[in-house]
């Protein structure tokens, strides 16, 4: 539960722009869909731990603004969940998340099953 100062966002990881090993902290694009339910692209930093394309998050911070880079969702804690929109499958199997699994095999379970 986000604190009476936190705001919690989810949404599916569209892109990884920047991950560092040492302190995982990490600069990600995030689709998020609005009240309107229409679909828009927030970018999240914060610690995490390695992640990919196509995996689901809830999020929880603040909006704050970078002078360089703009309006950004400055996370403090993170829960992880599996996709489960086709298409999300399909990425996250794509993202090479899954060792041994890259595009072709995953669009291959994503057929089949």
């Amino acid at each position: 539960m986000p604190t009476a100062k936190e705001t919690e966002i989810s949404g599916v990881i569209e892109n990884i722009v920047f991950h560092s090993d040492q302190t995982e902290y990490t600069v990600l694009e995030l689709s998020v869909s609005n009240a309107a339910g229409e679909v828009e692209l927030i970018t999240a930093v914060g610690a995490l731990p390695p992640s990919g394309e196509g995996e689901c998050l809830v999020l929880r911070g603040n909006f704050t603004h970078h002078p360089e880079y703009g309006r950004q969702f400055s996370f403090t804690s993170y829960e992880k969940s599996l996709p489960k929109a086709v298409d999300d499958i399909l990425k996250y199997l794509s993202s090479r998340t899954v060792e041994g699994v890259g595009p072709v095999t995953a669009l291959k379970l994503v057929n089949r099953f």
